[in-house]
């Protein structure tokens, strides 16, 4: 908490500490100390996206390893369910912060697993479609089922990046309001 009792993410703080750090070492300053700075610093950085969950519902095997390596390369923690029923189970045992929820799979549909997860006691996740469909009447169908977005496939890595790092975002300040009050 900051003295003004404002709540910042560890990755602001993060990053402001190694700016006055490196505004204020002498041109002499011993590299190692700079290098374990700087490994505090990621640490703090990936902690913040670390706490931030990620459910992938997705069952083609290609497309799990691609968003998967995405998100994790981009410090983002991230699981994998094959279909919707395990994504309404693993959601009912382990809230997460964002589901990316493609809605043609076996088992149960894409709009029913939301559905399901809509009605459950807990705080509720950000769900986004994620589908080839990209027809105005699927968009409205996954809003009116309860998902929050869509992300049509294929995507760009920078459109799933922007995607998460806004609900992201908007997680984090809905905490910080939260601990406010």
């Amino acid at each position: 908490m900051l003295a003004n009792g404002s709540h910042l993410p560890p990755s602001v703080l993060a990053v402001d500490v190694l700016a006055k750090y490196v505004q204020a070492r002498p041109q002499n300053a011993n590299l190692r100390v700079d290098k374990r700075i700087r490994c505090i610093v990621h640490a703090a950085f990936t902690a913040s996206r670390c706490s931030f969950r990620i459910l992938v519902v997705e069952d083609n095997a290609i497309n799990q390893k691609v968003i998967g390596i995405i998100l994790r390369e981009a410090g983002f923690k991230v699981d994998v369910a094959s279909h919707r029923d395990q994504a309404v189970k693993v959601q009912r045992s382990e809230p997460y912060d964002l589901i990316l929820m493609d809605l043609q799979m076996p088992v149960m549909d894409g709009w029913e697993a939301t559905r399901r997860i809509r009605e459950l006691p807990q705080p509720q996740p950000v769900i986004v479609a994620v589908t080839a469909d990209v027809v105005d009447q699927v968009r409205e169908e996954c809003l009116k089922a309860g998902m929050d977005d869509y992300l049509s496939k294929p995507f760009t890595r920078d459109q799933l990046l922007a995607i998460v790092r806004s609900v992201q975002k908007g997680r984090e300040g809905a905490d910080r309001v939260l601990k406010a009050s």
